[in-house]
């Protein structure tokens, strides 16, 4: 008889402010099997905006890596953690060697493959028999135009194209001082591979995507790849997959050479925060290594039919304010604020709506406060908005002030796109806010 389960298993993110940790947070955030925790160094970032249970240390896997285990330790003991989710190349070594002292499954390959995958040459050295890696030159000696990577990094950092010997001249001081590998250039089309392994190594899901603009080494528009792009990269995944110890989620990047053949590029043994876009066709690795990790059999179910998607990674904004805990009371206007007019018929601003649900769920209450010219009640009827949404309604004369019918102003803020009625507010101690902000802030409980 199997042991019961936990209600929720407690995933730790660490570190949580990378461009994976958010990957495994939209992934996650939503699942009910799933309580996340973040953990990150000490200082300003963005993981404090998307874990409510966020935590930070004041040490590092570099400098002080015994002081750090025992303090992740700690949290793991503390509250209850079953799973570790490294979000960072340099986290994935570290955690993983250190699995057994901190007493929980680290959710990535084998140490061994953490620690062969973040050195390309030892990846080079270990896959050129079972796929096309690229040439490599000694470092001094290169074929032009070639490529210079260190040999231990990610994204595009510290990379350089060398297409002369006068680049290579200005770069020797680079190449001697630093581990970096010069490798043949690679000028074609460039493509991640995303894919996931069972317990025992078995290649459960394979997909490839173009990358059709990268920043800093990150997709920022990336593409689900033709079927003959796909068929050749799921060869070099089983080929890979048979060689290297890989469990849970993985991804390979490949480049066409100058014949237009995919030469790999790396392998990295963790979550790629552009795999969302097999998230939305339904394969989230997020979810599925961490059920592999916590020894589930895992299913993998995707809808076959979505081809050609595109992902376009946007980045948005969040704002937090110490002054929003103290304002209990949220009004909010109608007319070209929570419904926008489109060729005289309204629709609903959904952004605005969703604001209005986290105000209610963090403790406040919400008033509609409109000088809409007809029945406030049979508009919201017509758009499908119910009107217990709202704690009440006040429906303002078209020559009178909204902030006059406002008491509570200490405690009150107001979304509204007219700047005259955000003015008056101003005046009266109400925080007023345009249209464009709602997704924006965050708004936290009420104080209590």
């Amino acid at each position: 008889m199997s042991p019961p389960q936990p209600s929720k298993y407690n995933v730790l993110v660490f570190p949580c402010a990378s461009g994976i940790a958010q990957e495994v947070f939209f992934a996650l955030r939503d699942k009910k099997e799933f309580e996340l925790h973040g953990l990150n160094r000490a200082g300003a970032n963005v993981g404090r905006s998307l874990f409510d249970n966020y935590h930070e240390t004041e040490y590092d896997i570099v400098k002080t890596p015994d002081k750090l285990a025992a303090a992740i330790r700690t949290l793991v003991v503390r509250h209850g953690i079953d799973l570790i989710f490294p979000a960072f190349d340099d986290a994935q070594v570290y955690l993983k060697s250190r699995e057994t002292e901190l007493g929980v499954p680290v959710a990535t390959s084998p140490v061994l493959t953490t620690q062969t995958c973040r050195s390309k040459r030892r990846t080079y050295d270990l896959l050129r028999d079972v796929v096309r890696v690229p040439t490599v030159f000694p470092a001094d000696r290169p074929t032009f135009p070639a490529f210079a990577k260190p040999d231990c990094g990610e994204g595009s950092r510290g990379c350089f194209v060398l297409r002369t010997k006068e680049d290579l001249d200005s770069k020797q001081a680079v190449l001697a001082s630093e581990e970096y590998v010069v490798t043949e250039y690679l000028p074609g089309d460039e493509f991640t591979v995303d894919c996931l392994s069972d317990q025992e190594g078995g290649l459960l899901f394979c997909a490839a995507r173009k990358r059709t603009l990268a920043r800093g080494g990150i997709s920022v528009i990336t593409e689900t790849a033709n079927r003959d792009v796909q068929e050749l990269c799921k060869t070099m995944a089983a080929n890979i997959a048979g060689t290297l110890q890989l469990v849970g989620a993985w991804f390979f990047q490949v480049k066409r050479d100058a014949d237009g053949h995919l030469c790999l590029m790396e392998v990295a043994p963790r979550i790629a925060g552009a795999m969302a876009l097999h998230r939305f066709i339904g394969v989230n690795f997020a979810m599925l290594t961490s059920f592999i990790h916590l020894q589930h059999t895992v299913d993998v179910v995707f809808n076959a039919q979505i081809e050609n998607a595109t992902l376009y990674k946007v980045y948005g904004n969040t704002v937090t304010a110490p002054c929003l805990a103290a304002r209990t009371h949220v009004y909010v206007d109608l007319d070209d604020t929570l419904i926008k007019w489109r060729d005289s018929r309204p629709a609903v601003n959904a952004r605005v709506v969703g604001f209005l649900y986290s105000a209610i769920e963090t403790g406040r209450r919400v008033t509609l406060i409109t000088k809409h010219a007809h029945c406030p009640l049979a508009t919201l009827s017509k758009v499908r908005l119910c009107e217990r949404l709202f704690d009440g309604i006040i429906h303002v004369p078209r020559d009178a002030r909204k902030v006059d019918f406002m008491p509570d102003a200490a405690a009150a803020m107001l979304v509204d796109d007219s700047f005259h009625e955000r003015m008056e507010c101003a005046k009266n101690n109400v925080l007023a806010f345009d249209v464009d902000c709602v997704e924006s802030l965050s708004l936290g409980h009420v104080a209590p």
